[in-house]
Formats: structure tokens, sequence, C-alpha cells
């Protein structure tokens, strides 16, 4: 297989049939929450529920399921992005530098637990594969039952939750999985589920309905004025 690297800036712009099983890709991909891209900013957001609904319904559920983690961008404040050193520091955002090497920590753990297999990374791990390597204990697993059951989860995304938790605990140099991890991964995996099925879609329809009431109760007293 041949390894390739793609950062998609329109994920639902991107033609899926590029995808195939010869490839062991690394995808970073980029959609914005609407058209005009301004949505939850009601003030500036002109679309519709409908063109929201369909804008993100071009993204597939099968796509969506091997998206391992998501993370929401929100607007940032002029005094973020005009010290935005300041800003790591006091958030408590770790460097490149020092994250290269929690990474390169984790690659080597990751070798010394798979030597001897054919296998190089937890992301290339089977069902099988993941009883074996990934143990969760009494906590973990009725947390994980309960995940499984609340958010109606595919098999698919099953291990991937537990595979991206077994990463971030080698990128912290630990042994076992906890549940506080396990948490913050679903947390993180779902969002993408979350954000193309609903995305408060019955929220925008209110308060879309809304302007659109504003407006034609400002274009009636116009008229009104006009007449008298």
């Amino acid at each position: 297989k041949r390894n390739l690297f793609l950062s998609i800036k329109e994920l639902h712009l991107f033609n899926r049939r590029l995808f195939n099983d010869r490839l062991n890709l690394m995808l970073i991909a980029a959609i914005n929450p609407c058209p005009c891209g301004n949505y939850p900013d009601m003030n500036n957001c002109t679309c519709t529920a409908e063109q929201i609904k369909r804008y993100l319904g071009k993204i597939s559920g099968p796509l969506l399921d091997r998206i391992d983690i998501c993370i929401e961008t929100p607007k940032i404040t002029y005094d973020e992005l005009s010290n935005a050193s300041g800003t790591s520091r006091s958030r408590g955002w770790t460097g490149s530098s020092a994250l290269r090497e929690m990474v390169l920590g984790a690659v080597e753990m990751q070798r010394d637990r798979y030597k001897g297999t054919a296998i190089d990374f937890n992301s290339q791990l089977g069902p099988g594969e993941i009883d074996k390597y990934i143990e969760l204990g009494g906590m973990e697993k009725r947390l994980m039952e309960e995940i499984y059951e609340k958010m109606h989860l595919s098999a698919r995304g099953y291990h991937r939750i537990l595979k991206v938790a077994r990463t971030i605990a080698d990128i912290d140099g630990k042994n076992n999985i906890e549940t506080s991890l396990e948490g913050y991964v679903c947390n993180k995996t779902s969002k993408i589920k979350e954000f193309t099925r609903t995305y408060k879609i019955e929220s925008v329809k209110q308060d879309n309905d809304e302007k659109i009431s504003e407006k034609e109760q400002s274009q009636n007293n116009e008229k009104e004025k006009k007449v008298n």
C-alpha cells in the first residue's frame, strides 16, 4: 500500500471515489458550518435551515464513521489574534517542539508494543487485536458500554474510540486508558456526527423564521407609512 497525507479545505465538495483500499491515508479535512460560513452568528448568517441541511447532507455517513477526531474551531477575539503567543501560554497549550517529542515517544511505545508483528501503529489494529492490546478496567468497560448504547455506535465507531484513546494515552506516556480519557475521545469523535446530523437545525429554522417575520413586519410598516 502507498502512504498518502491528504488535506481538504471543503470536505463536502471532495470526490469520495478518490478514496480506495490501496492507500494508507491520513486525512485532515475542514468544513464550514453552513454555506455562508457564519453560523451560529445569527446576525451575519444568511442561510435557511433547509440550505444548511442540504449543505451538510453532502457528506456521507460511512465517510464520517471513518473520521477519528473532530475539533470545532470557534471564532477568536481580536485580543487572541493580536497576542497569539500570550494566549497560548495563558491557556496552557503545548508548544510544537514539546508536542513533537511527545509524539515521537508515543511512536516508540507502539513500536515496542507491536514488535514482531505486522502492526506499526494503533490505527492498524483489527477487532481481535484490539481485545489483545487494549485492556480496559471495570470502570472503563462500563463507560464504553454506556457510550455504545447512548450514541448508537457502529462497531467501527466503538473500535475507533478505543484506538484513539490508546494513542492519546501513549502520547501522555500512560500504560492504561482512563475513564476521563475515554470520555474526552468520545466527545471529540462524536462532534462530527452531531454537527452534520442536526447542528441545531431547529434553532436555525426558528431564528430564520423570526428574521423573516421581522423583515415582513418592517415591510408592512413601510407600506402603511406610504399609504398614510
